[in-house]
C-alpha cells in the first residue's frame, strides 16, 4: 500500500485514474440517463463520477435541479448515485474526516474544512496523528 502525501500517491503520478479505483468495477452495469436516473430517492443525491477524488465533478441535485456542483478532472466518467450524508456543520464550515488505516490499525486521521457542503482537497486541514 502507497502512502499519500498532498492528495498524491507516491506511486501514481495524479494524472487520470488511479488504478485502484478502478479495480473491480464492472462499467458495463452502469447506466447513465434518465433510466438510472433516481432523483426523488434521496433528499440530496449526490452523483460523482465512478472515480474520483476529494469533490472532484460532484453535483447534489435537489427536485430535479443541480444546486451545487464542481469541476475536476473526472468529468468524462460515468456518474454514480449514492445516499447523502449529512456533513457537520461548525462555525459555517462543513468538516469531513478522512481516516488512514495501516493493515487493521489506524493510523492518523485528516479533518477538512469548507464552507461549500462539498468538501474539496484543497479545503483547510487539520492534521492528527494517532499515538500509542
Amino acid at each position: 500500500m502507497g502512502l499519500h502525501h498532498r492528495g498524491r500517491c507516491q506511486r501514481h503520478d495524479g494524472r487520470g485514474s488511479h488504478p485502484r479505483d478502478r479495480a473491480g468495477l464492472d462499467h458495463g452495469t452502469v447506466q447513465q440517463g434518465a433510466a438510472a436516473d433516481p432523483l426523488g430517492a434521496f433528499p440530496r443525491p449526490p452523483q460523482p463520477p465512478i472515480t474520483s477524488r476529494w469533490g472532484d465533478n460532484i453535483r447534489y441535485v435537489r427536485d430535479h435541479e443541480v444546486v451545487e456542483a464542481t469541476d475536476g478532472r473526472y468529468a468524462d466518467n460515468p456518474l454514480i448515485y449514492q445516499a447523502a450524508g449529512v456533513v457537520p456543520q461548525f462555525d459555517g464550515q462543513h468538516v469531513a474526516i478522512g481516516s488512514f488505516v495501516v493493515g487493521d490499525q489506524p493510523a492518523g486521521m485528516i479533518l477538512r474544512e469548507s464552507e461549500s457542503a462539498i468538501v474539496r482537497g484543497e479545503a483547510r486541514v487539520v492534521p492528527h496523528y494517532v499515538m500509542e
